[in-house]
């Protein structure tokens, strides 16, 4: 694909809350839930440049997030993302629908979990662990807010958790970056 326009991206998305009486195997009622996920934020890199794009929602109204990332789509030949064919996009694809809006222009994806699983046998094909294994650099991980609190730090309104969720995003496309290259 010469002179393909090609974007790496990865999206954070709030968690879905839910009344439940149990740990495992719940089916979840219509009128069990309290809050349906969004999108909280994003990190988009064109492969070419050096300059990240970030978006952020503080709240659960992620329109404007979602429009942004759908003109993104529009404007690329190729996307690249970890896990994108089963997450990211179906997850930006469904906001919009949600939110009224056209399908993007078609593209072509690269899923650079999907490759790990069909060309390596790693113990885990995380990226984070295939950058570990291909001595690639790391995102930075959770710092002050490890595992599920920087989420929930976040949805508190926690402004130092905002400040970590950008960088880790942010680190997640570097990485990312790294490794379809």
């Amino acid at each position: 694909m010469a002179n393909a326009k090609i974007l790496l991206i990865d999206i954070e998305t709030a968690p879905n809350i839910a009344f439940v009486w149990g740990a495992w195997k719940q089916n979840v009622g219509q009128n069990q839930w309290v809050k349906k996920s969004h999108i909280m934020t994003f990190a988009a890199k064109w492969l070419d440049s050096d300059e990240v794009i970030y978006g952020e929602t503080r709240t659960d109204n992620d329109k404007a997030l979602v429009k942004t990332l759908y003109d993104l789509l529009d404007e690329a030949d190729m996307v690249v993302a970890h896990n994108g064919q089963k997450f990211d996009l179906p997850v930006i694809i469904g906001r919009g629908v949600i939110h009224g809006f056209s399908p993007p222009s078609p593209y072509y994806v690269v899923d650079t979990l999907l490759t790990a699983r069909r060309e390596l046998r790693l113990v885990s094909n995380s990226l984070a662990n295939l950058c570990e294994q291909l001595d690639l650099p790391l995102k930075s991980g959770h710092k002050k807010f490890p595992g599920f609190s920087l989420w929930s730090e976040c949805l508190n309104g926690n402004p130092e958790a905002w400040e970590e969720m950008k960088e880790y995003n942010i680190d997640d496309v570097y990485s990312l970056e790294a490794l379809y290259l």
